[in-house]
């Protein structure tokens, strides 16, 4: 009977120095786990208790306001992956493209640096427009072809042509969320989006500072003057509804619907 207890102790020490020893390396690998494919992304959590919290919507608010991925997504078409069309396709690869991390270098078969090309497998580039618009291109991939400028098909997968990309939009974007709801894991975003392009002169830091603080003080008509008449940039209204990818390989965000409602 002593022999058991003995037996029982040992046992129960050793299970509690695997836990010490286990539990943090658990943790350790959750935290850092975004780290991997977005090495500069800000973990937000969002739940709709945390929406309901003044101080934890704010913060929300303001880390979705500040994300580069997030900021990227917005200035996206009108969207809804429950009626998508493949006449919206060239649109969608561009967007695609356009909000690819293009240093996510670990699911790429082949990279020319020279002309900013990446190339991924079929089963990745799959994978990947599904975790971003949340609908299977499987069975539409031979329309591709029609859209050379930006993707082609080779032995190795299918190539994004990210230099064409970058020449098409040299923007800054900025963002004011409106309002924040979530509908079980669905987030739904009224927010303004603020598009400008600025060549870096003393003037310009200065109004963008303005409208800066104008999107911190939630001063809609403020930053609206800054890009019209300061900027002279555009400014769109948009309600989007989004999904978070907490273990995403290639988008942080999946988009459900862009609705652009200034039309």
């Amino acid at each position: 009977m002593e022999e058991k207890k003995a037996t029982l102790k040992i046992l129960l020490i050793l299970i509690t120095i695997s836990m010490i020893i286990i539990i943090p390396f658990i943790i350790i690998h959750n935290k850092n786990y975004k780290d991997e494919n977005f090495p500069d992304y800000e973990n937000i959590d969002i739940s709709k208790g945390k929406l309901n919290d003044e101080e934890e919507y704010e913060k929300i608010r303001k880390q979705l306001e500040n994300d580069y991925y997030f900021r990227k997504m917005t200035i996206m078409m009108d969207y809804d992956n429950n009626y998508y069309m493949t006449a919206d396709l060239d649109k969608m690869i561009w967007h695609f493209i356009f909000n690819y991390r293009y240093d996510n270098t670990d699911y790429y078969t082949h990279m020319d640096n020279q002309n900013s090309i990446r190339c991924l497998s079929k089963k990745f580039f799959i994978e990947a427009f599904k975790e971003l618009y949340n609908i299977d291109i499987e069975e539409d991939l031979y329309l591709l072809k029609g859209y050379y400028k930006y993707i082609y098909e080779k032995s190795y997968g299918y190539c994004l042509d990210f230099g064409n990309v970058a020449k098409d939009y040299d923007n800054d974007i900025k963002i004011s969320i409106n309002k924040l709801q979530m509908v079980g894991s669905t987030i739904t975003a009224d927010l303004y989006v603020y598009e400008y392009y600025a060549v870096d002169t003393s003037s310009e830091n200065e109004n963008i500072n303005e409208l800066e603080n104008a999107i911190a003080n939630k001063n809609h008509v403020g930053a609206k003057n800054i890009i019209q008449n300061k900027l002279f940039g555009k400014i769109s209204h948009k309600e989007i509804q989004f999904k978070m990818n907490k273990r995403g390989k290639f988008f942080k965000y999946t988009i459900l619907s862009v609705d652009n409602l200034d039309n």
